[in-house]
This record gives structure tokens, sequence and C-alpha cells, in this order.
């Protein structure tokens, strides 16, 4: 979503390994959807701006170590430094 830190991490769109037959139905408070699926609008991502770095994926980073997997996990060694 546009001005989300998952946006600035992956980009637009991203392709992503996604294997999952559970969604999220309702955000919990302070939390916002970042990234939904095309097609269907399950959210694939959400974010908690208050934080640090509190980024969540429903999809699968670590099967991707070339791609969007791989930048999400760099952004979050860089967030620890």
């Amino acid at each position: 979503m546009e001005g989300s830190r998952l946006r600035s991490i992956v980009g637009e769109r991203a392709t992503v390994h996604a294997h999952h037959h559970q969604g999220i139905e309702r955000l919990g408070g302070g939390l916002r959807v970042a990234a939904t699926a095309v097609g269907d609008d399950v959210i694939e991502g959400l974010e908690d701006p208050t934080h640090r770095f509190c980024v969540g994926v429903l999809w699968h980073p670590d099967a991707d170590a070339e791609g969007s997997g791989a930048a999400l996990f760099r952004a979050l060694v860089s967030s620890t430094s």
C-alpha cells in the first residue's frame, strides 16, 4: 500500500510465495494493511507504524532468497543496527 514500510522494502508489486488457507478478517488495534493479493484483496502484509520495525507477512519470505524475501530480511537486519 502506498506509504507503507513494506512497500518501501519490496516495491509497489512483488511476486511472493503464499500457500495459506486462512487469512486476516479483522486487524488488531494500531495495525494497518500494508499489502493485499492481486485479484482477491486477501491481506498479505500488515504493519504497526508506531514501532521502529513491525512488519508481518502472510507469505514465505524464506522461500525467496533473492527477491522480495531477501529484501525483507535485509531491512529487518538493518533496523537493528
